[in-house]
């Protein structure tokens, strides 16, 4: 007959009374073990007061505060040369309606980019105009202003629309648009 062998471990062991919980542990994740928390009492005491006060932030604001807050966002994305994230920002795509800040996204690269930036972008925003109420929605835009050519002469339409001296020029030399 085998005798039953006790599993042991060569940690101490210790009873849940014996941890100083007030002070704060932490996991170590590689080992396993259990590391006392290094931040001291004033530094978490901090931290709840500023998160105390980010909670009590409501004050009323409109959509010209609102995007004066974005204005101010879109500078420091700038600055950061971040060019993507202004054009996909600018007040055209934009728009606020009940409390609610809509984002207008026309294809799925915007979509990704803007999910990586939407917390630190509401973050800021709600910052700048003291409410944590905002909410950011987005939606599906289609610039139906804007049709594609296909062919030589509607790409020399669409210029001629943007600059009318193409036609002069045009008419004046005798081009034709469609010879290849």
């Amino acid at each position: 007959m085998q005798t039953p062998v006790a599993n042991t471990t060569d940690k101490p062991v210790t009873s849940f009374k014996d941890l100083d919980l007030k002070s704060g542990f932490r996991l170590n994740q590689i080992n396993r073990t259990i590391i006392p928390d290094t931040k001291n009492e004033t530094e978490k005491t901090a931290s709840i007061t500023e998160q105390e006060e980010n909670v009590s932030l409501n004050s009323e604001y409109n959509e010209a505060i609102l995007f004066t807050a974005v204005k101010k966002y879109l500078k420091i994305k700038a600055d950061e040369k971040q060019f993507q994230v202004v054009a996909m920002l600018t007040e055209q795509y934009l728009k606020f309606e009940n409390q609610k800040l809509i984002v207008l996204l026309s294809n799925d690269a915007q979509h990704h980019l803007f999910d990586e930036i939407k917390q630190d972008f509401l973050d800021f925003v709600r910052k700048e105009i003291q409410n944590n109420n905002l909410q950011i929605e987005t939606a599906e835009h289609t610039d139906n202003s804007l049709k594609k050519a296909l062919s030589p002469m509607e790409k020399f339409n669409l210029m001629a629309q943007k600059n009318p001296l193409l036609k002069e020029l045009k008419n004046r030399l005798d081009l034709d648009p469609t010879f290849n």
